[in-house]
């Protein structure tokens, strides 16, 4: 078995829509965000977007990128306008066009970046090299840990991509794809421990452990007030220690400590 030199996490969308879809995902922000200190991937090594001839030209191209991205997490995408974007990023609206075409050209770059940014964060994870005498516990509490740095309070980003994915067949296949392959990704670390899995079918296990933490992540984002009204309702290092619980206790393993 070839092993993964990188994990590939999608957490945005539901495999299960229907191609096509058509809809709006309504979310609401409960806190502000904590801001990240991550580098991000360089605009020049964005597919999505142009590459800028000149460093100053790429360095207006990033402060649109992140004026966007802090916009849009905080507001959602129907609340920020394009002269707002443009003046949190000290650009023009002329500027803006002149590097995207629409909002929604800016939000697929910023999925791409989003990409970049969470395989850099979890690549410590993908080195099956450190798992294969370690706990399966503590893999499991590590890669959650990482999983829920990159998404918390970004449920309004993730409702954009999300609505952005439904209105374009094409994002639409592409979601699923990477979808597959973060699955098949995880699946394969985890089964370098296949002997401490607590399962007739580590495997399927496996495949299934994943599943369940994508689908209640895409739950949540979409459906974040649910649960609310009888206290159902968990913040994000609440739901990463429940979750991390489950799965461990599915698997067979003891949980971190």
């Amino acid at each position: 078995m070839r092993k993964p030199n990188a994990i590939r996490i999608l957490f945005w969308y539901s495999a299960g829509a229907p191609r096509g879809c058509r809809g709006r995902a309504r979310v609401f922000l409960v806190t502000r965000p904590k801001r990240t200190q991550k580098t991000p991937a360089a605009p020049s090594k964005l597919r999505s977007v142009s590459r800028p001839k000149q460093a100053r030209s790429e360095a207006t191209l990033a402060r649109l990128l992140d004026a966007g991205e802090a916009l849009i997490r905080d507001h959602g995408l129907a609340q920020v306008s394009i002269a707002a974007i443009a003046a949190e990023a000290g650009s023009s609206v002329g500027g803006f066009y002149a590097r995207f075409k629409d909002k929604d050209e800016l939000l697929r770059a910023l999925h791409e970046r989003e990409q970049h940014r969470f395989r850099a964060a979890i690549a410590e994870v993908a080195d099956p090299g450190r798992w294969t005498r370690e706990p399966l516990g503590d893999l499991i509490g590590r890669a959650l840990e990482i999983f829920f740095g990159r998404i918390a309070g970004r449920r309004r980003l993730a409702a954009a991509f999300l609505e952005s994915a439904a209105r374009h067949p094409d994002r639409w296949r592409h979601a699923v794809a990477f979808r597959r392959e973060t699955v098949e990704a995880f699946v394969a670390l985890l089964l370098l421990r296949a002997d401490a899995i607590d399962h007739p079918d580590p495997q399927r296990a496996a495949r299934f452990a994943i599943h369940q933490v994508l689908a209640t992540v895409d739950q949540r984002a979409i459906f974040e007030h649910v649960g609310e009204d009888d206290g159902g309702q968990l913040d994000d290092d609440a739901l990463r220690v429940e979750l991390t619980r489950s799965l461990c206790r599915y698997l067979g393993v003891d949980p971190p400590e």
